[in-house]
């Protein structure tokens, strides 16, 4: 018997900036060229879209999320204004995690501190490497230098509760520069510290050059090395795992990103923003020209939907994002979300990922084995099956 029990007493709420001075070679988020004229037309259809979603009734805010893009080409007032107006078309909890990514380039105490007061209490750096020649080769508009005065500006302002982004298997990137570069990440006293495996779009413009043999990857062999080396090193400087790519300070975990990873409601606003509301999830249109006529005329963004998921669909979505964290799942809490018993329904699925050493069960809890975590695209594949 399938069920699923509507227990989602809060969401987080997205609000995607898709504008850039300069588009990584890496990057395939949707993002323009950063253009002032459309820039504060854009903050006050956000806002707009906000009072639109208002009406349409929505759960109470835990999270708020800016992200993009790159969010602090914001101006600090229009930052300020944003947040205000999110507080007065949504109930958000006074308690909330209020986060912005940013680009490092930018590092005057000034903004910070006006964006600290207006409600931010978390940042994200795009930092992804200390070292120049991958700064360069990402086609990052930021150096070290830059990245460590704004870890300083961050500091001096109170606005310690930030994370920093890092990019692992750059082609080129070596086990010292990788190694120096988390040191320096550590030595800038981070709440939090996230490490991507580069993987790449075949649009990209790096994965073109790789495969018109301009650029090599690195191979599964050196990406495997780094990311458990990364592991100790930052376990050692008394960081908590708690996701596949993801570690925290004690009480530092990203909420936001947890509700991603729980499978909780969450409504975006802006082109190209990703909803997951009532089972379903959608995207606004990636055109912001489009959306900013859209919202002008009082209409909300046309969307495209990404997934409709029927009872069945939500605890496999749930097991590939719940298996993500390093604490895994509940049996017995998944069970009564979602009406189903895991060790059953799944039982081949689990039986080979724990004969393959990647997932582990106690305590009627299950979870990926230290094994697991580089090889866990090859554990929640089986559940899609």
């Amino acid at each position: 018997m399938w069920k699923m029990t509507n227990n989602e007493a809060y969401q987080g709420l997205y609000l995607h900036i898709p504008f850039c001075l300069r588009k990584c070679d890496y990057c395939d988020f949707y993002s323009i060229p950063v253009n002032n004229s459309i820039l504060a037309g854009y903050v006050r259809c956000l806002v707009r879209e906000g009072e639109l979603r208002r009406e349409a009734g929505n759960l109470p805010v835990a999270t708020i999320y800016l992200g993009g893009g790159t969010p602090n080409l914001l101006s600090a007032y229009d930052i300020a204004h944003l947040i205000d107006a999110l507080q007065k078309s949504f109930t958000v909890d006074p308690k909330a995690e209020i986060s912005m990514e940013a680009n490092p380039v930018r590092h005057d105490t000034d903004y910070f501190r006006i964006v600290k007061d207006s409600g931010i209490n978390r940042l994200s750096l795009g930092v992804q490497s200390f070292n120049e020649n991958e700064l360069n080769l990402l086609n990052r508009i930021h150096s070290s230098r830059d990245a460590l005065q704004t870890v300083e500006t961050l500091h001096r302002v109170g606005l310690t509760n930030f994370n920093i982004d890092l990019i692992y298997g750059i082609p080129g990137q070596t086990p010292s520069s990788w190694e120096k570069t988390l040191k320096t990440a550590v030595s800038c006293h981070p709440a939090h510290i996230s490490m991507y495996l580069l993987q790449l779009n075949p649009a990209t413009p790096m994965a073109r050059k790789i495969e018109q043999g301009e650029l090599s990857l690195l191979g599964d062999d050196n990406e495997v090395a780094m990311y458990y080396h990364a592991l100790d090193f930052l376990r050692a400087a008394g960081y908590e795992h708690y996701e596949i790519s993801n570690l925290a300070r004690p009480g530092c975990r990203c909420r936001h990103n947890l509700i991603y990873w729980q499978a909780r409601p969450y409504t975006g606003l802006g082109a190209g923003a990703v909803s997951f509301i009532m089972n379903r999830r959608i995207m606004n249109q990636a055109n912001v020209e489009q959306y900013i006529r859209s919202i002008q005329s009082a209409r909300l963004p046309a969307t495209e939907l990404l997934e409709e998921m029927t009872a069945p669909d939500l605890p496999v979505d749930a097991l590939i994002l719940g298996l993500r964290l390093i604490s895994g799942i509940n049996c017995m809490d998944f069970q009564e979300r979602y009406g189903i018993d895991i060790m059953k329904v799944y039982q081949e699925q689990i039986s080979n990922c724990i004969s393959n050493g990647l997932l582990k069960y106690a305590n009627n809890v299950i979870a990926l084995t230290e094994k697991g975590y580089f090889l866990s695209n090859q554990v929640l594949c089986q559940f899609l099956r």
